[in-house]
């Protein structure tokens, strides 16, 4: 509904009263005990692209056009970019991938539970760590923590131990103990990709314990000297910063308002860049500085504007795939022709599938077939099917099926299948997609963080928003800082920030973050 006081769009709520209409709500308020996010842009179904974030902003757009072109005009800006990097690094694709970093790594599986649930999570978190190591005997199971050792800590979670008036046993990491908390509540049943997950936040964690980048080769980047990389903690006035040698060495220092630690004027000129001049406060949108050998900075900002697939494209597509065969085109006799004047076109071809397949739309003869029904048989006889649940799928990924598709497209202007190729998700999905980095001009650029290609499924859950980097303006500085941004764009292709996923800002900033959550204790 819109809401006027804000002149946005927003959710239509049981508090709004009865007098609006839900069913008229751009974006309609999640059922009770549902799970309320809606994905930006699916693509499985017209249906589901329809209720997606992305495509109610279509239909809005497309309102306006055709009722309100009168009064207002309203259109999607168009970017020239001018670089842009695949996001293809996959350290955790693997367990394979990840042995060089476990190799002669000891890990101590801690319980601090005692049950017989404990016990079972301690049998199956073994069993899922070992395809990651090069040696069972460096698992050990015990009930301390040991210095140096990744430990998996079993506990239960907060509110049992506040219920109960047992002491917590969480317990930060350190530069001796690096630990990762498994709560006996939430992991009960615990899965590949949660062990995986905890392997690489373990990592980053010997990472920081050590002070050096094992999980970035971060020499490939060629950059001189140190470089600088500052964000906020919870607290106001506290700051902290991390410094990276050309060799991938580091060290963290913290600025607090309250106290003068070490290194305090170094880096003090630098807070007042993560300010609102006037009020003191942080910057709501900085996500943090960037600061060269040559001390040029460079804030990165969050902006609201996203970037947005070419919906008219995917929108005529669904319509295509879900569109029934053409009527001089449905006969099981007519498609059998098809089929035949495919074999006489094509070559390097399994015939036999092709004869079988044809032998079966001939026994149909002059009735018509349905686009499902069509698929199942293309399955069935040039690809395999296989059952989830009640439902059978399509998986006809043979160069067969692959290549009837194609030709029934080409020739016969029939669609069977959302595009799922490379080249079709470049074509259609080119703005969710990749490092894109645009707009540079002497003291400002943009750049956002897509999906990578091979993720690309049938929907994606949020959109790309765009990051704005400017280069500020020191009075101190003789001319004024640098852009420098576009020299750390590479420390975005990891998939160890997010698991699997790229991340949105230099994965340095994934360390501040861990190392602020580390003790003083043993």
């Amino acid at each position: 509904m819109f809401h006027s006081g804000t002149g946005t769009l927003r959710r239509w709520l049981p508090s709004d009263g009865k007098e609006t209409d839900p069913t008229k709500s751009y974006i309609q308020c999640g059922k009770q005990g549902k799970k309320l996010h809606t994905n930006f842009l699916e693509f499985e179904s017209i249906e589901k692209f329809e209720k997606s974030r992305a495509g109610i902003l279509f239909q809005v757009f497309n309102s306006i056009q055709e009722y309100l072109s009168e009064y207002m005009s309203v259109n999607f800006s168009t970017l020239e970019i001018d670089r842009s990097i695949e996001l293809k690094n996959t350290l955790l694709k693997s367990p394979k991938q990840l042995h060089s970093k476990l190799d002669g790594q000891a890990i101590n599986i801690v319980d601090r539970v005692n049950d017989e649930d404990s016990t079972n999570l301690v049998i199956t978190l073994k069993e899922f760590l070992l395809p990651y190591i090069t040696d069972e005997k460096l698992i050990t199971v015990g009930k301390r923590d040991k210095e140096n050792t990744l430990n998996f800590r079993i506990i239960h979670d907060a509110e049992f131990y506040e219920k109960s008036g047992q002491k917590d046993e969480y317990l930060p990491s350190t530069d001796k103990f690096q630990r990762q908390h498994l709560t006996i509540e939430s992991t009960k049943n615990v899965s590949k990709p949660i062990v995986k997950t905890i392997i690489k936040e373990q990592l980053i964690k010997r990472d920081i314990s050590s002070r050096t980048l094992n999980l970035f080769d971060w020499a490939k980047l060629q950059l001189k000297g140190i470089w600088t990389f500052a964000a906020w903690d919870e607290d106001t006035d506290h700051v902290i910063f991390m410094e990276i040698q050309p060799n991938g060495d580091f060290e963290f220092y913290e600025i607090d308002g309250q106290d003068i630690l070490f290194n305090w004027q170094k880096f003090e000129k630098y807070r007042k860049f993560m300010t609102e001049g006037s009020s003191g406060d942080k910057i709501e949108t900085l996500e943090g500085l960037v600061i060269s050998d040559a001390g040029d900075i460079n804030q990165i900002f969050l902006t609201h504007e996203i970037s947005i697939p070419d919906l008219s494209k995917i929108e005529a597509i669904l319509k295509e795939v879900e569109t029934e065969l053409p009527e001089d085109k449905q006969s099981g006799d007519e498609l059998a022709d098809i089929v035949e004047e495919f074999l006489q076109e094509a070559s390097d071809l399994d015939v036999e599938k092709f004869k079988s397949f044809s032998s079966e739309l001939i026994k149909i003869g002059n009735q018509p077939i349905s686009k499902r029904d069509f698929k199942r048989l293309i399955a069935q006889y040039l690809g395999t099917t296989k059952k989830v649940g009640d439902k059978e799928i399509d998986v006809s990924s043979t160069s067969e099926a692959i290549r009837f598709r194609d030709y029934l497209i080409d020739k016969h202007e029939i669609r069977l299948k959302f595009p799922q190729d490379n080249q079709s998700k470049e074509d259609l999905f080119d703005a969710s997609l990749n490092i894109k980095y645009f707009g540079e001009t002497e003291k400002e650029a943009y750049y956002l963080v897509g999906d990578r290609r091979d993720n690309v499924k049938l929907h994606f859950k949020d959109a790309c928003h765009l990051r704005k980097i400017v280069a500020v303006n020191d009075p101190n500085a003789v001319n004024g800082s640098k852009l420098i941004f576009r020299q750390l764009l590479e420390t975005m292709d990891v998939d160890f920030v997010r698991t699997g996923q790229s991340t949105v800002i230099p994965f340095p900033f994934k360390y501040i973050r861990e190392y602020k959550k580390f003790g003083d204790t043993k």
